[in-house]
């Protein structure tokens, strides 16, 4: 704290307002440069700060929220600000809050302006959402990912749990701490949870939307995180995603492609595991939770059981996806096909490679045919105009 205020001071800037949930340190610090709630160090009287929307209570050194219930009609308009008053960063009620996210994008659906009434029907889900949203004031979670009397740590893990729904897709993420006694503890890190989108898609695709929402999660809390971590560990209970992500032989379509390739790039395979949906705590961010579920101890805020265990008691990969993958892939396989412009016979592309034993004939061919195709196109294309082609490209088009 007095490295920081004597760097900025050369700058000309005052670092003033400090407030920590220590005696020592508060001690140290000037009574004009506290923040108000603890100008007179009575920590017994709770004091609570606010920091992007969260309450910092210092004397338990937890999170929580100040719900605060503004008086909106009932429209689109209304039903959006108000839900955008809860801010929550780090993803703690996105489950409880993903209903109220999903009744805004029904009344999208059911194309009503901004300031239009919304149905009794939805008006009433939007009244059962805010009869609840106050109870959200009983929540509280631990600011520090590591217990206080925890000791010293031997292991560190990210367990990345993803999962998707018809209505949304989303990921959660937990710290595991190993000391050497063998006492493990899961801390809650951050959330994300995103609606499916309004042009139908399937689960499948949506689960491996909520895998690549897992990897670009590890890339920022990797950067961010002043925890020493030895290992990211993915879940998902979708043995269509892991049968992707595998893939050695087949050519996805491109939605899929794009999402594995990303995968692939940013984890390793074998960090890659299977998680029953009943023990995937994603699961409630996808299909959301009531506020008096997520107030409660649950495996949200907590993580799943298994991560307070040793590895030997971690879930197994089902011995289904050890047998034929062929019907699982193949409503993503790319059926890639080649036309002979010399004939209409259809050559399967794996064959047609296989006619060549490098990498650079390859592409060498590939290039000739680019160039051919263009050759054509402007052949045609002069013709269309009553120009006359050139004589290579003319003998060609009349073979």
């Amino acid at each position: 704290m007095k490295n920081l205020a004597g760097l900025l001071k050369k700058g000309g800037f005052r670092l003033t307002k400090w407030l920590s949930n220590s005696h020592g340190v508060v001690e140290s610090i000037p009574e004009s440069e506290r923040a108000m709630s603890v100008k007179n160090l009575d920590f017994g009287n709770a004091p609570i700060e606010r920091a992007l929307g969260v309450q910092w209570c210092v004397s338990s050194d937890t999170f929580g929220f100040s719900i605060v219930v503004k008086d909106r009609p009932a429209t689109r308009r209304g039903i959006l600000s108000v839900v955008s008053s809860v801010y929550d960063t780090l993803g703690f009620i996105f489950p409880f809050i993903l209903s109220a996210k999903i009744l805004l994008q029904d009344l999208c659906w059911e194309k009503l302006n901004w300031d239009d009434k919304i149905p009794d029907e939805d008006l009433q889900r939007w009244k059962s959402w805010l009869e609840t949203l106050l109870k959200l004031e009983q929540f509280s979670v631990d600011r520090c990912l590591k217990p206080p009397d925890f000791g010293e740590v031997i292991s560190s893990q990210l367990h990345y749990f993803s999962d998707a729904s018809e209505v949304a897709y989303g990921a959660v993420v937990y710290l595991r701490l190993v000391k050497a006694s063998g006492v493990f503890h899961c801390s809650f890190v951050i959330g994300k949870s995103r609606l499916s989108p309004l042009k139908p898609v399937t689960i499948p695709r949506l689960e491996l939307s909520a895998a690549v929402l897992s990897i670009r999660l590890d890339r920022m809390i990797l950067e961010e995180i002043k925890v020493a971590v030895d290992e990211s560990v993915y879940w998902t209970d979708s043995t269509c995603v892991l049968r992707y992500i595998e893939n050695e032989e087949k050519r996805f379509q491109t939605f899929v492609a794009n999402r594995v390739a990303a995968i692939r790039e940013q984890s390793l395979l074998s960090k890659w595991r299977y998680v029953e949906t009943k023990l995937n705590p994603a699961d409630d961010a996808s299909r959301g939770m009531t506020v008096e579920a997520i107030t409660e101890s649950n495996r949200w805020r907590r993580g799943p059981d298994f991560l307070w265990q040793n590895k030997e008691n971690w879930p197994k990969r089902p011995s289904v996806m050890d047998q034929d993958t062929e019907d699982h892939c193949a409503p993503e396989v790319k059926k890639a096909t080649f036309v002979s412009p010399s004939h209409s016979a259809i050559v399967e592309i794996d064959k047609l490679f296989d006619r060549f034993s490098s990498w650079f004939q390859l592409k060498k061919f590939v290039a000739w045919m680019l160039r051919y195709k263009s050759q054509l196109r402007y052949a045609v294309a002069k013709r269309k105009r009553g120009e006359v082609c050139s004589s290579i490209v003319k003998d060609r088009l009349t073979i």
